[in-house]
């Protein structure tokens, strides 16, 4: 392959970094988690457990 050919391919390789490296750090400044303050309960009985709030929906962290 040709040095020009292989400046052009990088430079679009560089372009397309680029271009998708903005979306990505959109994407978790979304994705942020943080501790919910939902209360839950079950069967009528209110529970305890960790969860946490991601993009607006209550996740339950089990390990």
């Amino acid at each position: 392959m040709s040095r020009k050919r292989e400046a052009v391919f990088m430079g679009i390789g560089i372009l397309a970094g680029l271009a998708l490296s903005g979306s990505v750090s959109a994407a978790v400044q979304q994705l942020t988690a943080s501790p919910t303050t939902q209360t839950f309960y079950v069967d009528g009985r209110q529970v305890q457990f960790e969860a946490y709030q991601i993009h607006g929906n209550n996740v339950r962290f089990v390990p």
